[in-house]
């Protein structure tokens, strides 16, 4: 089982019963290069934004994920910039599936966008669907070309039926206030739906005895202005 923690400040992954030692690969991979001794972590690709691992996993073989910190919106909050990123690292996820010769990735992170935004949900971008049914279908055609597709569980937790409903707080003076925002996410390629855990996802108020949030329910921001999430992968 892998137990994943996006803390908000750094990415935190305990991988159960692995021991895991960093190695290195340029990009484009050679395919001699795919040879994963166990316990090993391969890197397939980094940018300023993202990075891309494959990581050892006891019954599933390998699996992909990528580590993301998107831009902040206070710098740059473009529309067509949040689609851009999207659409770039998507194009990079599926070569490297390519390359690997499988689909089982993740992608998690900070997007800086929420799920119902386009980087986050167009077809020519993550393609990111709050509907695990959907997704199994695994590509979607869209004015005859065919895209994949991504399951995002973080809509579940939109809204206050959860408590905190978000992972980051901002009151704008802006005509559009949604105060609490999703963040910082993990999407979920079809081919790993069926080991997601169903209900292990939460966003965290405390890490080993420390609160992360204020007594008015908000990110403390002495900590992190983000709070992270966890979830599980058999």
């Amino acid at each position: 089982m892998i137990s994943c923690k996006d803390t908000g400040t750094g990415m935190l992954f305990s991988i159960m019963k692995q021991k895991c030692h960093g190695r290195s690969v340029n990009n484009p991979v050679p395919t001699d290069t795919l040879k994963n001794p166990p316990g090993q972590i391969m890197t397939y690709n980094e940018t300023s934004y993202y990075t891309i691992k494959e990581f050892p996993h006891n019954t599933l073989g390998t699996i992909l994920i990528a580590f993301v910190h998107f831009p902040s919106k206070m710098y740059n909050s473009e529309t067509a910039d949040k689609l851009v990123r999207g659409i770039k690292i998507k194009a990079d996820v599926e070569m490297i599936e390519s390359v690997c010769g499988h689909k089982r990735t993740i992608v998690i992170g900070d997007f800086n966008m929420n799920p119902f935004e386009e980087g986050m949900l167009s077809a020519v971008a993550l393609h990111s669907i709050p509907s695990k049914r959907v997704v199994k279908n695994e590509t979607r055609r869209v004015s005859g070309e065919d895209y994949s597709m991504f399951y995002n569980p973080m809509w579940n937790l939109l809204g206050d039926d959860v408590d905190p409903p978000g992972t980051y707080f901002y009151n704008n003076s802006g005509q559009i206030n949604y105060f609490w925002n999703i963040f910082d996410q993990v999407i979920i390629r079809p081919d790993l739906i069926d080991s997601y855990v169903p209900g292990s996802l939460q966003i965290l108020t405390e890490i080993g005895g420390a609160k992360l949030i204020t007594d008015q329910g908000r990110p403390n921001i002495k900590i992190s202005d983000h709070l992270p999430i966890v979830f599980d992968i058999n």
